[in-house]
């Protein structure tokens, strides 16, 4: 294994979601497909962020409404993260876009956790009631390898295990984009 492909979404409306995410996320559109599987008709739109991509898929006829009251630790909950490289910009554009919040504002990590001190977050959901994050990763001034030396990160503050060329949208960073569980990879 050595790559995912794109993340997929249901959604009730493909063309109300691709506004949200292409309009306010700044996702672009690839394209859109039909797929027939004998038991419903697929609408698929492709959107791209940098290098990541996500599928929109709205199901004819559709399925059930996400369960009420979904918590983190339930099976049928996932999130997506979107890097960004200003959270104070990207948080502006949403709430100008009047998104719906679940923080109330991006969140800081305190100094205590030294593995994370400093990550900034901040969680809202799309139309289809989808949950999704904002995050962003504070610049590193150097840290120790395990034989001692100083290294130092590139001023791009690409993380670790994203791709340094990926084109930047003006509030997000397409350096992955992931579902569920932290994860360093994309």
């Amino acid at each position: 294994m050595h790559a995912v492909g794109c993340l997929a979404l249901t959604v009730a409306r493909a063309d109300r979601a691709a506004e949200f995410y292409a309009g306010v996320l700044q996702f672009q559109t690839l394209g859109e497909r039909a797929v027939d599987d004998g038991a419903a008709h697929v609408r698929v739109v492709r959107l791209a962020l940098g290098s990541e991509c996500l599928e929109l898929r709205e199901y004819t006829p559709g399925g059930r409404a996400k369960p009420p009251g979904e918590r983190s630790n339930d099976l049928s909950f996932q999130h997506m993260a979107i890097v960004v490289r200003d959270m104070d910009r990207a948080y502006a554009r949403l709430r100008a876009a009047r998104v719906r919040q679940v923080s109330t504002a991006p969140q800081r990590i305190p100094g205590w956790n030294r593995a994370a001190a400093g990550i900034r977050a901040f969680y809202f959901r799309d139309p289809d009631d989808h949950n999704l994050e904002l995050i962003w990763f504070p610049r590193r001034a150097g840290s120790r390898s395990s034989s001692g030396s100083t290294t130092r990160r590139s001023p791009s503050r690409t993380p670790r295990g994203a791709s340094p060329s990926t084109k930047v949208s003006d509030c997000a960073s397409p350096a992955r984009a992931r579902t569920g569980v932290r994860s360093r990879s994309t």
